[in-house]
């Protein structure tokens, strides 16, 4: 979930040769216990002392314990990092933007698509294909999920901010995209929330009531209460809408 509490830059690495270090010594204490574990292996068959074996596979299980932790450490830095670039992105009416804006992207996803390039390049390099894939992996969803629930953090959104959102997705999709060589549908499920706020609340309503809910009750909640706000829709909304929006509730609630 996205928190009130800052993270700071000092939270996660910042220069990346530490992280090229992270990486190569992950590799170089797995090399080190597979080759421990064979020597450990020759060792017990020529009945070498039980008490020296224990101590010695003690030994190893740290050094594969530490490998692991590596690994894993790297595998939730760059969750950390998409919360620290994106976490700020929807505070306020950041997104109730004219024209012109719209075809910006905004300076947080950018520096957030350079960092992932550069780490990509730092990592593919020095991880195994199939350890480089874990430290990306699920990284779409979790995205995905800040996203959307960024939308919670919004004061209003108008039509150019809604295409501005979409531009972001889609250029952390691209830079996703690219590194893992999958298009990262979890995006698209978020953009696609996103392009709801097109709609009038009274199309939204429509659309769900045709298609079905996709979203959770509460994610459809945020995205009415959006569109209510831009359109300030107490005014133009006429009551045979209103009567539809209660049947909207009603229909995700049963559903």
């Amino acid at each position: 979930m996205l928190k009130d509490k800052e993270i700071s830059r000092q939270t996660i690495i910042e220069d990346l040769t530490d992280m090229k270090a992270v990486a190569n010594l992950h590799e170089s204490l797995e090399w080190l216990t597979n080759k421990l574990r064979k020597t450990f292996g020759l060792l017990t068959s020529h009945g070498q002392d039980s008490d020296v074996l224990m101590q010695l596979n003690q030994i190893l299980g740290r050094f594969q314990s530490l490998s692991e932790n590596c690994l894993m450490y790297l595998h939730l830095e760059q969750r950390v990092r998409c919360f620290l670039f994106l976490a700020p992105l929807f505070r306020g009416a950041k997104f109730n933007v004219g024209n012109s804006d719209a075809l910006e992207t905004d300076v947080e996803v950018e520096r957030l698509e350079t960092e992932l390039k550069q780490i990509e390049d730092v990592l593919q390099g020095s991880l195994q294909p199939q350890k480089y894939r874990f430290v990306f992996e699920g990284l779409g969803q979790q995205l995905r999920t800040l996203l959307m629930q960024g939308a919670r953090k919004m004061t209003k959104i108008s039509e150019s901010g809604v295409k501005k959102i979409c531009r972001n997705i889609f250029t952390i999709q691209q830079a996703l995209t690219n590194i893992t060589m999958n298009r990262e549908p979890a995006l698209d499920q978020a953009r696609q929330y996103f392009e709801l706020l097109y709609q009038r609340p009274e199309g939204l309503v429509a659309s769900v009531e045709e298609s079905g809910p996709r979203y959770t009750f509460d994610d459809y909640m945020v995205a009415l209460a959006l569109s209510y706000r831009y359109c300030r829709c107490i005014i133009f909304i006429d009551l045979s809408t209103i009567s539809r929006a209660n049947n909207f509730v009603n229909f995700l609630y049963t559903t």
